[in-house]
């Protein structure tokens, strides 16, 4: 019993709002008491149609256990629980399995890398339910006020202690299954880290490979290149040559003929320039003869002689125009013979040179092909490798949500179960049906109430306010809900409270009703509703 009390931690029920003291127990007993008699039924008519069965101070207990260096916090009636989303992984080991297989085939990579394309892409997730371990928001409000309104460890023997639907062994349980969980989800972590390390070294692997095989197509087709260049330049060369030797006897035949027509021509020229200057010498005779019958004769002769001379310079500048004229067609020849003997050739030592720019496509539609390769390659390994660290992300997320459950400190590292006090108040009507009400651990007003107040029926204003929310929902919906659906957790909660009455106590009746003049004089209560309330004490419950 006394090892049990050294890991019981109870902290007060009511303290005060300014200074955070626990007020006395008889004040909160009495408010307590005020708070249950003004809420009890009563008809239209004002006749109590139900009374107070019986009035407990009560102990929830919250299980603290050592994790982390720090401690978690479970509820040991099972009415909370801790909702942690889990990604189900797909099968990491199947495809580690199959990015090795694919290690030394390229095709049988990519094709892994399609399979596996929506394998990552929307992983399912599913809630794990721890029951029983408190969330952190109501466990950061538990912390908070144990560190608040701190705590002993020796509980009253005269509270009642709400039977633990989670003992110790549960409790070591929902631990165990919180480790598990969170084991689970570093062992996921790391295996898909394992994976998207396999995947980027697999990439890498491939990638060089690509980068090795561009490097040798460079080299390759840099030799072939070479090869090329060397019989390409050799032949282009001998085209040349070939080329400027049919030019020059082309040019040569041409020229020939040329020569040819230019010397008859120069033949024709000197022969008609001997007839001008024999014309010019018959001219001068005749001009110069006598009129006599003998001369006349010969001026005849000579008349004859001119005029034949003159047909043949004729004849002559005929032959002349019409050698001159076989010159031109001759120019004229080979200006249109050289063109299309350039053009042959120009186009043959194209065809030639072209051989070096088809080689150099060749080798740049190679390295696109493998550039193109390595860039889808890129793209399938760097999606399948966002949606691996996408599922890390979501697994980390889950990791956050345990890592920041662990809140509250203790001094040693032994399990605590710490007593949240409450009042619990039970009312019961002639037909013996029942109803239960719980008064949350709260602040206590400061009790400066305005002298008029003091005038007004009944409890001016309210003493006790709920320490938060979140506390108040465990006692005034949760447990409460549970005792009206568990019949046999409200059994036994009826038995002991009966047990443990404050109201059955003459001493707890005195106590209250001192207490009750020091909430008149404080102003809480109406001397006119003190003296009903005390009237009220006197009654013993019925059963």
């Amino acid at each position: 019993m006394t090892e049990d009390r050294k890991e019981t931690v109870i902290p007060p029920f009511a303290i005060s709002a300014t200074n955070r003291r626990a007020i006395e127990e008889d004040l909160e007993m009495a408010t307590v008491y005020c708070v249950s008699e003004r809420e009890r039924k009563r008809s239209l008519i004002g006749k109590e149609r139900e009374k107070v069965s019986f009035m407990v101070r009560a102990y929830y207990g919250i299980w603290a256990y050592p994790f982390d260096e720090r401690w978690i916090l479970i509820d040991s009636m099972g009415l909370h629980s801790f909702s942690l989303t889990v990604v189900e992984i797909p099968p990491i080991d199947e495809f580690m399995q199959h990015l090795r297989d694919a290690h030394n085939n390229r095709d049988l990579f990519i094709s892994m890398l399609v399979r596996h394309n929506d394998t990552f892409a929307q992983p399912r997730k599913k809630t794990h339910t721890i029951t029983g371990l408190i969330e952190k928001p109501l466990a950061f409000t538990i912390t908070s006020y144990l560190n608040d309104a701190g705590y002993a460890t020796n509980p009253s023997l005269n509270a009642l202690m709400l039977p633990l639907q989670m003992d110790e062994g549960r409790m070591l349980e929902v631990v165990y299954e919180l480790n598990k969980a969170r084991k689970d989800l570093e062992d996921d972590m790391f295996r898909l880290e394992e994976g998207t390390k396999t995947l980027d070294e697999e990439m890498s692997f491939h990638m060089a490979r690509i980068g090795e095989e561009i490097e040798g197509i460079n080299k390759e087709y840099k030799r072939q290149r070479e090869l090329t260049a060397e019989i390409v330049n050799r032949s282009v060369e001998q085209l040349r040559t070939k080329k400027e030797l049919e030019l020059k006897m082309v040019l040569s035949r041409f020229d020939e003929r040329k020569e040819f027509f230019d010397s008859q021509i120069r033949e024709y020229r000197k022969m008609s320039m001997h007839l001008k200057r024999d014309q010019d010498v018959l001219k001068r005779m005749i001009e110069t003869s006598k009129p006599s019958m003998k001369e006349q004769k010969y001026v005849e002769l000579w008349s004859k002689m001119l005029k034949d001379i003159s047909s043949r310079i004729g004849d002559i500048e005929k032959e002349v125009k019409g050698l001159q004229s076989i010159l031109e067609g001759l120019d004229d020849e080979r200006n249109k013979e050289l063109p299309p003997l350039e053009r042959a050739y120009t186009q043959l030592i194209e065809s030639k040179t072209k051989l070096l720019s088809d080689v150099e496509m060749e080798r740049e539609l190679e390295v696109k092909k493998r550039r193109e390769e390595a860039d889808d390659l890129s793209k399938k390994g760097m999606k399948l490798r966002q949606q691996m660290l996408s599922i890390i992300d979501d697994i980390k997320e889950s990791l956050e949500q345990i890592e920041q459950l662990p809140l509250q400190e203790f001094k040693d590292d032994r399990p605590k179960l710490v007593c949240i006090p409450f009042y619990l108040v039970c009312y019961e009507d002639k037909e013996g049906r029942r109803r239960y009400r719980a008064h949350p651990p709260s602040l206590v007003q400061s009790p400066t109430i305005p002298l008029l107040l003091k005038w007004v029926p009944g409890i001016s204003t309210q003493l006790l306010r709920p320490y938060s929310g979140q506390l108040m929902d465990i006692f005034e919906v949760r447990l409460i809900e549970r005792l009206k659906f568990d019949a046999i957790l409200e059994g036994e909660v009826y038995k002991k409270g009966k047990r443990l009455n404050i109201l059955k106590s003459h001493d707890h009746k005195r106590q209250i009703s001192k207490a009750i003049d020091t909430l008149v004089k404080q102003g809480w209560v109406a001397q006119r509703q003190a003296s009903g309330l005390k009237k009220s004490l006197e009654v013993v419950p019925y059963l």
